[in-house]
């Protein structure tokens, strides 16, 4: 998630807070850079300033 959440967002960051404790803050360039590697996009029209989050999964094996 965006840095800028925690200034800009109350209600995001206090899901973010409860449901991903341990979760890394990036600026909210590196978000977009992120993003460019995204194998699938969900817009849900959020219109809340940092609403976006990129999740990461895989497999360990």
């Amino acid at each position: 998630a965006a840095s800028e959440v925690r200034g800009a967002n109350r209600a995001a960051t206090a899901l973010l807070d409860a449901r991903f404790p341990d979760l890394d803050l990036v600026s909210h360039e590196r978000l977009k850079e992120l993003s460019a590697g995204a194998r699938l996009v969900v817009r849900t029209g959020e219109a809340r300033p940092y609403a976006n989050v990129l999740l990461r999964c895989g497999v360990f094996f």
